[in-house]
């Protein structure tokens, strides 16, 4: 059975508390959709308590659910959890107007994106750093907050329109963390 903690994490992705045996059924094929890997309702249903099965849980069944909530591995999700890891400048919300131009917010959107924004003005951004072409490098950007977990939703400032777009669709925004300017 998985602990609450990452119960916790795994329903805050799906959306929805899992407090009936019949919901596994649609957090299993959830979870399947969402990571390409096979995880049955049954095995769902061991996690979460709700039937007897093996003393412990398979790697890759660990790892299925690790993939789901935007980790790599099980190991990494543990570590996730882990209070020395954590600094006071990582973060799990951010709202734009939160953030003054004496910093640099760090978003990690997927495994292998980033972005390094700067407040430049009181209503816009000025991407420093970005491996995402979606973004590049000195295009400005608006946005009102930011989440782990949920998709970013940002309007690129072109000189002639605000553009919408919605970044870090599957994955969510992974990580947050705000940098000193300078360092």
């Amino acid at each position: 059975m998985l602990s609450k903690a990452i119960k916790d994490k795994v329903e805050y992705k799906y959306g929805s508390t899992v407090r009936y045996p019949v919901e596994c059924d649609a957090l299993a094929e959830e979870i399947s959709k969402a990571t390409g890997r096979s995880i049955s309702s049954s095995t769902i249903k061991r996690l979460w308590g709700f039937i007897e099965g093996a003393s412990a849980a398979r790697s890759y069944t660990l790892d299925t659910v690790a993939e789901y909530c935007g980790h790599s591995c099980f190991d990494d999700l543990i570590d996730s959890f882990n209070p020395e890891k954590l600094t006071d400048q990582t973060l799990t919300k951010l709202v734009a107007s939160e953030i003054d131009e004496t910093v640099i917010l760090e978003m990690c959107l997927s495994d292998n994106i980033s972005v390094q924004i700067q407040r430049s003005t009181p209503n816009s951004f000025k991407v420093i750093r970005s491996s995402s072409d979606e973004l590049p490098n000195g295009c400005c950007i608006s946005f009102s907050k930011v989440e782990v977990g949920f998709p970013f939703f940002l309007r690129l400032i072109d000189q002639k329109e605000l553009k919408p777009i919605a970044l870090a669709k599957v994955s969510g925004v992974t990580a947050l963390k705000l940098i000193a300017a300078g360092e």
